[in-house]
C-alpha cells in the first residue's frame, strides 16, 4: 500500500511523462473490459474468475486469487499511459501483478525466458511470431 506522499510522488512523476493522472474523470472497471473484450486475460490468454476471492473475517475487504479479473494499463501510467479504454486491458491478478509497470513487450519477453504463458493473439500483435494464414 502506497503512502500518500508515494502516491503524489508517482502521480507527480506520471504527469511529467504527459499522462493523464485523474482517473476519477473515467470510471472504468474491469468489468468495462470483460464486457468489452470478453474474460480472457490477455497476457496469459486464460480465463479470469470474478469469484475467485476469499472474504477476510471481520474485514470489509476481499482477499483476490490469482485468476481475479483486474484492469491493466498497456502503457503504465508511470510512463505516459492513459486511465483511458484505450489503453486499458483485462488481466488476471497473477499476469498483472507480474507485469507491475514493465512496459508489455519485456513483460512478454520475461514470461518467454522463464516458460510462462503467453497469449498467441499477444505474440503476434508485438511481431514476435508469425500470424498463421488460414
Amino acid at each position: 500500500m502506497l503512502t500518500d506522499n508515494q502516491r503524489r510522488r508517482v502521480r507527480r512523476n506520471a504527469r511529467e511523462r504527459g499522462a493523464s493522472t485523474v482517473p476519477e474523470l473515467l470510471p472504468l472497471t474491469w468489468q468495462d473490459l470483460a464486457a468489452r473484450d470478453g474474460w480472457d486475460c490477455y497476457i496469459c490468454d486464460e480465463p479470469c474468475d470474478p469469484n475467485d476471492f476469499v472474504q477476510v473475517d471481520g474485514a470489509p475487504f476481499k482477499r483476490m486469487g490469482p485468476t481475479y479479473p483486474t484492469l491493466d494499463h498497456v502503457v503504465p501510467i508511470t510512463d505516459g499511459g492513459g486511465h483511458s479504454l484505450v489503453n486499458a486491458r483485462l488481466a488476471c491478478l497473477r499476469c498483472n501483478t507480474s507485469k507491475g509497470n514493465r512496459p508489455l513487450d519485456v513483460c512478454v519477453r520475461r514470461r518467454l525466458r522463464v516458460g510462462l504463458p503467453v497469449s498467441s493473439a499477444l505474440l503476434v500483435e508485438l511481431g514476435l511470431a508469425v500470424k498463421a494464414v488460414a
